[in-house]
């Protein structure tokens, strides 16, 4: 798959998408959506950093409902974006959106014990 386009999205995504393409058309990748965010209070507050998320998601959420995507994601406010399951071609889609920062994956994350 050419990953021109592409520039925002993680390697780690372009490999997903190429196996989610592999399953058929309607095969998901689990993605984060990390969006640029408004200049706004220093990091650390984690009520500002929500604030700010909801700011910059809302018209993301709009373009989403635009593409006829039904899921709104789930806000990160500590990974400044918003998780879903999207299609390769609304990954490639979303990635030429002004609003978008980076497309990575959506991985669990587990503390080390």
């Amino acid at each position: 798959m050419a990953s021109q386009g592409l520039s925002n999205v993680d390697p780690v995504v372009r490999d997903d998408m190429a196996q989610a393409e592999a399953r058929g058309a309607e095969a998901t990748v689990p993605v984060v959506l990390v969006l640029h965010l408004p200049d706004g209070e220093p990091p650390g507050d984690l009520a500002a950093m929500e604030r700010r998320l909801q700011q910059a998601a809302e018209p993301v959420r709009a373009r989403l409902a635009a593409l006829g995507i039904a899921e709104r994601g789930v806000m990160l406010p500590l990974a400044g974006g918003l998780a879903l399951d999207l299609t390769p071609a609304q990954i490639r889609t979303l990635s030429g959106e002004p609003l978008v920062k980076r497309i990575v994956p959506n991985r669990q994350v587990r503390a080390i014990p």
